[in-house]
């Protein structure tokens, strides 16, 4: 059995200044939760606010939403510095690529990597437009994001993975997702989502009700 969790530290440098690290623990039990073992840990600058463990064989790893989809794995007793899963935006006017709900559903060492995602977010933000951005101009970004998933056996192959990584898309565009929950059984993965099929610059603007999607995946 294996648990593992984060904190986050909050360092005051200054009245108006604070540095702040998330902690990675991980701890396992032998003898089914009755004793644990002493805690590793690493650290990450910038705090940890949404992660997901894995284990697939001897391979451990970990799922961190850290300005977009990063991963770090288990590495001569320590965590390794994290790398980048998810393809990060080069549009010179866009921010960072927001991710979450992130799900490591896998069985042995196959499986699907899901996650919730914001890089096909419709932005009205243009270079033409460059002041969209600026609240009493106007708001340029929609609601819009996406469901995608990787197969796992890709996602922990190795740390250059997110400049050759192609995710499926599971959502149609100008959907929204709130919440995506991914289990592998058998020789499938199952994903479940809530959202709406279509928004707009609101989540109701495009009259659309919320509902509960479904689809399966192979174990890859």
């Amino acid at each position: 059995m294996d648990l593992f969790y984060t904190a986050n530290e909050l360092v005051r440098l200054s009245k108006t200044n604070a540095n702040m690290t998330g902690w990675l623990f991980h701890s396992s039990s032998r003898d089914r939760a009755k004793t644990w073992m002493n805690p590793d840990s690493s650290g990450y600058p910038g705090g940890i606010f949404e992660f997901e463990a894995a284990i697939a064989g001897n391979e451990r790893s970990v799922f961190l939403e850290r300005q977009g989809l990063r991963r770090a794995r288990w590495q001569g007793g320590a965590w390794s510095s994290s790398d980048w899963v998810a393809q990060v935006k080069d549009h010179p006017l866009s921010g960072y690529q927001r991710v979450g709900s992130i799900n490591a559903a896998t069985r042995g060492g196959k499986g699907q990597l899901v996650w919730i995602d914001a890089r096909y977010q419709r932005s009205d933000q243009t270079l033409f437009n460059p002041l969209a951005w600026i609240p009493w101009v106007s708001q340029p970004d929609w609601e819009n994001n996406d469901v995608l998933a990787a197969p796992f056996s890709e996602v922990i192959r190795d740390s250059k993975i997110a400049t050759t990584l192609e995710p499926t898309r599971l959502t149609n565009d100008l959907s929204y997702a709130e919440f995506v929950r991914a289990r592998a059984m058998r020789d499938r993965v199952y994903v479940v989502w809530s959202g709406r099929s279509r928004v707009g610059k609101t989540i109701t603007s495009a009259n659309r009700t919320p509902e509960i999607f479904f689809t399966t995946l192979p174990l890859e």
